[in-house]
């Protein structure tokens, strides 16, 4: 949802002002990283019971 957000914001901005635009491109690139490592991490943490004790 914040990735497609991010991308429409890009996309309205870009005939208004194109280096306003282009400036959001570092921060898309940061939150599509950021998607990739938090799944990367919960693939790998899904099957590992629960320590006995915490909720």
């Amino acid at each position: 949802m914040l990735w497609a957000a991010i991308l429409v914001t890009i996309i309205v901005f870009y005939p208004v002002n194109a280096v306003a635009a282009l400036l959001l491109a570092p921060y898309l690139a940061w939150v599509s990283f950021a998607a990739a490592l938090y799944m990367s991490i919960w693939r790998r943490n899904r099957s590992k019971p629960m320590l006995q004790g915490a909720r």
